[in-house]
């Protein structure tokens, strides 16, 4: 490649938008506004939308005018014989008593357009009913999957921002470690300390870098997550813009949110059960009216030319009319019990869904006292998590200044840095808690934008 060639190519690249070569950021509202785009269950559950509401044509298909065309050419290798008395001949034959005649020409082609149309039928009524109630399942289908969507995502944005405030404690942990080992390690050298307090923060150093490391995997495994849930691909780079003080105001909101009365009908999942209530009910009410007669009404016109050649597609000739109308009802007034069994079936199949509905009833006030008191626990918990990081890290600080002047030994300072550690790993654990016990409340209280 020439020397023009690659400025051209230099100047080329230059010129491209910056935006191709951009990092997609998210905030939490972002995610879950692009999750709710491009999420995989959200797309299949559309789908099936999709496909509930062709189901409602395809029934409502059965009861418009069906209309239907044939062209038709008979061929008779045998043109069937009618045996006729000899008497009735003008000169019959003596000793025969019957003739054979040939009644029909050889060829015969047709042309003709039957139309029918349904008039009344009680079970078509029921189901084109029924299709309707499959329809709002489905769209119920598709908002309960925006709820999981949208608490699977605020779960995973907030591990993955919790497990980056873990690392970026740890990180700063490690650096005031290795800091004071380096400093000892001098002074060991020196013969001013004991190898055994060089041996304490060696310890200590590896601890925390080991820890370190762990959780860094942990957020390679909880970005990962986060980009499944939202329908990115895995090998695509993602930043998220929120950091931790998006879900600190969670305490400061907590009022509000346990102070809203709980709704029933707020949840998706018990809409569900009452949508299948109802499909119960169409589904017995369509086995009642199938003990009713359905009406039908018919047209049938046909054009009919018959002759000793094939001439099905000469039209000058004389074609023959044939035009019938007519309505036909169809009772079925024995079925050998079938019908009762179907209908027995359909009643009891009723009674199941309403004792499912009675138990999500219960089980769903069960899940909101359980998921509120879980929210209170993790609120308090929270409260004494910051209030123990806070007096952990002044007794580190105290005791890492007893350590330098000489006051405190090495296992003073290895016992004030591991509960440090420890009071900030319980500290980010509560925000997880608090994280997924408020996205759970919200959920069943039907805050979905929350």
């Amino acid at each position: 490649m020439t020397c023009q060639k690659i400025r051209l190519f230099c100047i080329s690249m230059l010129a491209l938008p910056t935006g191709m070569f951009a990092q997609l950021k998210f905030s939490l509202q972002e995610a879950r506004a692009y999750a709710l785009e491009h999420s995989y269950s959200i797309k299949d559950k559309q789908l099936e939308l999709e496909k509930a509401k062709k189901t409602i044509t395809e029934t409502a298909a059965l009861g418009l005018p069906q209309i239907s065309a044939e062209a038709r050419h008979q061929y008779n290798a045998q043109i069937p014989q009618t045996p006729l008395p000899a008497i009735l001949l003008p000169n019959p034959p003596e000793g025969v008593d019957f003739v054979l005649v040939q009644f029909g020409v050889p060829h015969q082609s047709i042309y003709g357009l039957q139309a029918s149309q349904l008039i009344f039928d009680g079970s078509y009524i029921v189901a084109l009913m029924a299709t309707r109630v499959f329809k709002d399942l489905a769209r119920n289908d598709v908002n309960i999957s925006k709820v999981e969507v949208i608490d699977n995502i605020t779960r995973s944005y907030g591990s993955v921002v919790m497990t980056k405030e873990l690392i970026q404690i740890l990180e700063d942990n490690l650096k005031v470690l290795q800091k004071i080992y380096s400093d000892n390690r001098k002074l060991y050298d020196e013969g001013f300390i004991e190898e055994q307090d060089v041996d304490q923060l060696d310890i200590l150093v590896n601890t925390v870098s080991t820890q370190l490391d762990n959780t860094r995997r942990q957020l390679d495994v909880a970005m990962m997550l986060l980009k499944l849930q939202m329908g990115i691909s895995l090998d695509e780079n993602i930043e998220l813009t929120d950091g931790l003080e998006a879900f600190e105001t969670i305490d400061a909101n907590a009022y509000n949110l346990l102070s809203k009365p709980y709704d029933l009908l707020q949840d998706y999942e018990y809409r569900g059960i009452l949508l299948q209530e109802q499909a119960a009910r169409l589904q017995l009410k369509r086995y009642q009216m199938s003990y009713l007669p359905s009406v039908t009404a018919f047209a049938t016109h046909q054009q009919n030319a018959f002759g000793n050649e094939f001439k099905m597609f000469d039209f000058n000739q004389f074609w023959v009319p044939v035009t019938i109308f007519g309505a036909g009802v169809n009772w079925n007034i024995f079925t050998g019990f079938d019908r009762y069994a179907k209908t027995s079936k359909a009643r009891l199949d009723l009674l199941r869904v309403q004792n499912a509905k009675r138990q999500v009833e219960d089980s769903k006030a069960v899940e909101y006292n359980r998921t509120k008191n879980e929210f209170e626990f993790a609120l308090s918990n929270l409260r004494v998590r910051r209030k123990n990081l806070n007096t952990a890290f002044r007794v580190r600080e105290k005791t890492l200044f007893k350590y330098r002047e000489g006051v405190a030994g090495s296992f003073d300072l290895t016992q004030a840095e591991n509960q440090l550690i420890e009071a900030q790993s319980s500290y980010v654990q509560a925000m997880t808690l608090l994280v997924n016990s408020y996205s759970a409340l919200n959920k069943i209280l039907g805050n979905y934008n929350n």
